[in-house]
């Protein structure tokens, strides 16, 4: 970040916790040079620095509706990759309040991997889940959750995606939904606050009513084209959201 702050860049912009309490440090440093820290909650008496949260529970609450109008067992999972508020968690809480809103009786299974790059495990954790009753599971479990995805595929059943993308592609047809979160959407309106000379140095929880895309929906699958009202239901909850 020094360097490019000494090579002339005006704004920098970095990912994640992990560059928090330097990105703090380093703007100390560089008055003139705007810092932003994108899925955040990092505050400081900075003038230069913002922050931009994304929280999870707003895309991860459609997915639960998606999961709740396709389960026929009336019993989902949820695999996570660490019990870790409050990401994760979010994820989660999300879900399950779509589900509920949907359908209170639904039962939800939930397991922690505890690690978040092995679909081997996912996979296993998932199989072993659907042998139970559940027929639609969800992840939050980055490359563990890739598992959970093709499991979902290989016995017939769905699968959500998370972890911030879209994944409909590791298991087409079988993949209801993705709970993503708009990264892109959100350095966008950062910039284009910048550029408008309306940057303003506080923290930003980026959410639906700053345009922010959450939730990815395959419209093209089968059980979209047989359940078309499933859509206009989920457009309904995420306008209210």
């Amino acid at each position: 970040m020094r360097a490019m702050a000494d090579l002339g860049y005006d704004v920098i912009i970095a990912m994640h916790d992990y560059f928090a309490e330097d990105m703090v440090t380093v703007a100390a440093e560089y008055p003139e040079v705007i810092f932003v820290l994108i899925d955040s909650y990092k505050e400081a008496e900075l003038d230069n620095f913002r922050s931009i949260a994304i929280e999870s529970h707003h895309a991860s609450f459609a997915a639960g509706m998606t999961a709740a109008y396709a389960t026929e067992s009336k019993h989902v999972g949820f695999i996570g990759g660490l019990d870790h508020p409050p990401i994760i968690i979010q994820f989660l809480a999300g879900y399950e309040a779509g589900l509920h809103y949907v359908d209170p009786s639904i039962k939800i299974s939930v397991a922690f991997s505890g690690v978040f790059d092995d679909p081997v495990q996912g996979r296993e954790m998932a199989l072993n889940m659907f042998s139970s009753g559940v027929d639609v599971i969800m992840h939050a479990a980055d490359y563990t959750g890739l598992g959970v995805l093709r499991a979902a595929r290989e016995v017939g059943k769905y699968g959500i995606g998370g972890v911030d993308t879209d994944q409909a592609d590791v298991a087409p047809g079988h993949v209801l939904a993705s709970a993503i979160k708009d990264v892109r959407g959100a350095v966008y309106y950062v910039v284009e606050e910048i550029a408008a000379g309306e940057f303003m140095p506080q923290l930003l929880v980026f959410g639906p009513e700053h345009g922010a895309q959450l939730t990815a929906i395959p419209t093209d699958i089968e059980f979209y084209q047989k359940n078309p009202e499933v859509l206009e239901k989920l457009e309904e909850a995420i306008e209210k959201n």
